[in-house]
């Protein structure tokens, strides 16, 4: 409704909303009147908060096999973060080792835990 008590929805109404940066929301009817509301638009940027990483376990039974890990970065609202970066660490080196693109070794018998040592978002140009 405008301040007049009119509404602005009816079927003949028009809608329409500016880009940024001034945002405007504007209706109008046909009968002449209309009204407009301006806002600010204000986006939080995707912000990495859980991984999925597959596969959960593993195990591996020779010297130098390997598996790959992937991990899926998700944002706040969980949505995927596409190009978000993974660093591994392996906290026992002497068992398995982890290359950058998550390659995993086994060097040694044992158990070892892989983490996440470092999630890095894409870069946006801006």
């Amino acid at each position: 409704m405008n301040t007049n008590g009119v509404p602005l929805s009816s079927g003949e109404g028009k809608r329409s909303a500016a880009a940024p940066p001034d945002p405007e929301v504007s209706a109008s009817e046909p009968d002449g009147l209309s009204a407009a509301q301006s806002f600010a638009v204000n986006v939080a940027a995707p912000a990495p908060t859980t991984m999925r990483i597959t596969p959960e376990a593993e195990t591996l039974t020779a010297i130098d096999q390997t598996v790959q890990l992937s991990a899926e970065v998700l944002d706040q609202l969980g949505r995927p973060i596409a190009g978000a970066t993974v660093e591994w660490a392996s906290e026992d080196a002497a068992v398995v080792t982890v290359e950058a693109t998550g390659l995993v070794t086994a060097v040694g018998p044992g158990e070892a835990t892989l983490r996440e040592r470092r999630v890095t978002p894409p870069r946006h140009p801006g």
